[in-house]
């Protein structure tokens, strides 16, 4: 599966602000690799259909060690040199008194090719004041051509994405300059702060001296559009910002799904896709997103699985069972069938008690795991108990059945346990009916562990 980035607003946003209200500069701010360089391309190709031309800066473009500010008028004279025409571009040279520009050629992580700009100048009587001067000018006369010629024109600051280009350095000059001087421009710039809100106040003020508007990613809505709604409604509920990270777990689900597909029919029929198969997907791309996102968690579930197995084809010795510190909660559940007069029939005590809960209703003691999907609703989860028995707190509250001999238990999550409960309460919600005649269901229910360990190995 794969989706879609919802740039549509923000693409909205920045055409109101620098097409519409006549904003020169704006900053959008975004988590890495949260999509901001896709918002800013299509934005791009929007306006190229306009006849604009865009001219992108990258860190990489400039030499740090040298002054940035006439980098960028070299750049941004090669940028527009067609837009001039030959004879406008010499002059700008002949200003100067310079022959031409130098382009040098930087190596790269790839096989690309990448220049530098710089002018060609003689050093020999350098004066900082006067070169500054120069270049100032030479830029408003570049405005100036930009108007008189009706140039559009679009400058990109991408990547610059750290506190240094809103300190004193000379990127922020270099940025602070362009924009004072080149007004006929429009300019986008992009960084990563994860919250302006707590900035320093010399940082906030340094950003709205360098900014008209601001629009951060952090606090908008879903980027990102997923066909699975349950996933989708998870990276709502976590505010997952990372476009990256989303689709990279797309991908690493398609050797996954192509199993599922040739090994169940769970797809064929909407409603059981909608059921079963995307709830798997979704399984799968939560225990994916986990791995990457907290390591701890997902070796934790990983035991969970293993443990689980051990269990129900009585692996485990009494000694081990005894020794072993995740099995807290099914200690707990003996004791409570044992206070209920509930007698055991074999010294497998704990193969009994998931038996009741992986078949809750055909027991005689039905053994109900929920978990509080909104106030005063208690969806049931049985067949992914699994994931949740050794770790999750388990409550023992009112029967959501008529039988005396049921316990329902409720899951509670500790704090560091987010993602786990928004999983939980994200899983589809099964009444009593389906769960008592539906044939799909108790097919799934019947094979949804060993699918998930499969499709685990796949991963």
């Amino acid at each position: 599966m794969t989706g879609i980035i919802n740039s549509g607003d923000i693409l909205n946003k920045l055409t109101d602000f620098l097409l519409v209200q006549g904003d020169q500069h704006v900053l959008l701010n975004g988590p890495e690799r949260s999509g901001k360089s896709t918002i800013v391309n299509s934005f791009r190709d929007n306006l190229r259909n306009e006849g604009w031309s865009t001219i992108t800066f990258k860190p990489d473009d400039l030499d740090f060690s040298k002054d940035l500010f006439e980098q960028f008028i070299s750049i941004l004279l090669m940028g527009i040199k067609r837009k001039l025409g030959q004879s406008e571009f010499l002059r700008f040279l002949k200003n100067r008194n310079l022959k031409n520009i130098v382009r040098k050629k930087i190596k790269t992580n790839n096989r690309a090719v990448a220049f530098r700009y710089f002018f060609h100048q003689d050093y020999k009587n350098f004066d900082v004041d006067k070169t500054e001067l120069l270049n100032i000018q030479t830029l408003i006369e570049i405005n100036e051509a930009i108007k008189k010629l009706n140039i559009k024109l679009l400058l990109v600051f991408n990547d610059f994405e750290n506190c240094d280009l809103v300190s004193d350095l000379s990127e922020y000059k270099m940025i602070r300059k362009v924009k004072k001087y080149l007004t006929e421009a429009k300019m986008i710039t992009t960084f990563n702060f994860s919250d302006m809100d707590s900035l320093p106040v010399t940082i906030k003020l340094k950003l709205e001296r360098t900014f008209d508007k601001v629009i951060d990613l952090n606090k908008e809505s879903l980027l990102f559009s997923h066909p699975n709604l349950q996933v989708n409604h998870f990276i709502r509920k976590i505010n997952v910002k990372d476009i990256f990270l989303i689709n990279s777990i797309n991908e690493s689900l398609d050797l996954p799904e192509k199993w599922l597909k040739r090994n169940f029919d769970f797809h064929e029929k909407t409603e059981n896709r909608v059921l079963y198969y995307d709830e798997i997907y979704f399984v799968m791309w939560f225990l994916l997103y986990i791995r990457v996102k907290d390591i701890n968690q997902y070796n934790m579930v990983i035991e969970n699985i293993d443990l689980y197995d051990a269990l129900i084809k009585n692996k485990l010795t009494a000694e081990e069972i005894d020794i072993h510190h995740n099995l807290g909660n099914l200690k707990y559940l003996k004791l409570l069938l044992k206070t209920r007069g509930y007698e055991f029939e074999t010294e497998t005590k704990y193969f009994e008690i998931l038996n009741m809960i992986d078949k809750p209703l055909k027991s005689n003691n039905p053994m109900l795991i929920t978990v509080e999907t909104k106030p005063g609703f208690l969806n049931i989860i049985n067949e992914y108990a699994f994931l949740f028995i050794f770790n999750c707190v388990l409550n023992n509250v009112e029967n959501v059945i008529a039988n005396d001999k049921a316990e329902t238990l409720l899951l509670n999550f500790e704090e560091n346990q987010k993602e786990l409960e928004v999983f939980a309460k994200t899983l589809n919600p099964r009444n009593i009916k389906q769960i008592t005649t539906s044939k799909e269901k108790e097919l799934y229910d019947l094979n949804v562990f060993n699918i998930i360990k499969k499709l685990i190995s796949k991963i």
